[in-house]
């Protein structure tokens, strides 16, 4: 599965929760939704708030994450854990490609981050990029885009790409069925 945004949170709810997801590519999803105010880039929550016509950022009780739990995220915590997926990473997780832009003003560089540690406890394969200078935007995955740092869990699934591209997402899609064909045991024959 692959979404960027809110579609990133649900391809990867949908991997970690047992769904036959095979592997995972998350562009900039929200995480964990009480920390995205507190990890916002300076001056983003005014325009996060501007945009959404909002005036408390994230935990607004308009917000995306409020509107999509059904309750104001600050007043229902057992809501916002069960959307958490960090709190659904097991080692049976799919491989996870996670890209991110250091300028994002809407999903803090933070969440992807903490989703990587995370993986990486639980030794699932994940690469993060982490692509500076790009915000929330799809054109994060382009021939255009800047050099990226790029951290790995255990091996690469990938060789280092300079940048995210759809050849390098394909690539690491066709090694992550390769792993995952690899960690899953195979029926017998008849």
């Amino acid at each position: 599965m692959l979404g960027d945004s809110s579609g990133g949170w649900t391809a990867l709810m949908a991997g970690f929760t047992g769904t036959g997801v095979r592997a995972v590519v998350d562009l900039y999803a929200p995480i964990d939704f009480l920390r995205m105010d507190p990890d916002m880039l300076p001056g983003a929550c005014a325009s996060f708030n501007r945009a959404f016509h909002l005036t408390a950022c994230h935990a607004d009780v308009a917000s995306p994450e409020s509107s999509l739990l059904g309750c104001p995220i600050l007043t229902c915590p057992d809501r916002v854990a069960e959307a958490n997926p960090l709190l659904r990473v097991t080692p049976a997780a799919p491989p996870v490609l996670i890209i991110h832009g250091t300028q994002d003003g809407l999903v803090p560089l933070r969440q992807s981050q903490m989703l990587f540690d995370t993986l990486a406890a639980a030794s699932v394969p994940a690469t993060l990029y982490t692509v500076p200078g790009v915000g929330h935007s799809r054109d994060i995955v382009s021939p255009r885009a800047a050099h990226a740092t790029i951290r790995h869990t255990g091996t690469p699934l990938t060789r280092n790409y300079a940048h995210p591209t759809y050849g390098m997402i394909e690539a690491f899609l066709r090694a992550a069925f390769k792993t995952e064909q690899a960690r899953t045991p195979s029926a017998p024959r008849r």
